[in-house]
């Protein structure tokens, strides 16, 4: 600058012949700008993103409950034989007592399988 200032062909004969510096823009003023917007709306985002998961994970849960695959806790004390154990499921589903469902299964089982059978499967069954 100060060989244009002394060049003889430059209309520029001194510094006061310039005119006032520009004002700098500062890249790095508006990045953190923009940085500071897109973390306010991240923190609006945040708590309402989170209870939508929060909605949606419970009505999947709800939902596979209610199909079936995923089964409630079971809120009575734990069955004590292997008998109830197998039909305390379907007695909860069908809501009658499990006495009822074994024999009712029995009576089935007593209809449509060949005595036969019934007896070689009692052979073999450790309970007798």
């Amino acid at each position: 600058m100060s060989e244009t200032i002394r060049s003889k062909s430059s209309a520029v004969k001194s510094p006061s012949d310039l005119p006032p510096p520009r004002p700098e823009r500062h890249p790095a003023c508006l990045a953190s700008a923009l940085q500071h917007a897109l973390a306010s709306i991240q923190l609006l985002h945040r708590p309402f993103a989170a209870m939508a998961i929060a909605f949606y994970a419970w009505r999947l849960l709800q939902w596979k409950t209610e199909v079936g695959v995923v089964e409630p806790r079971p809120r009575e004390a734990a069955p004590r034989a292997d008998g109830d154990r197998q039909n305390q499921r379907p007695c909860g589903r069908l809501g009658m007592p499990s006495k009822d469902l074994a024999v009712a299964i029995a009576d089935a089982v007593r209809e449509h399988v060949p005595p036969a059978s019934l007896s070689s499967v009692a052979a073999h069954e450790p309970s007798g």
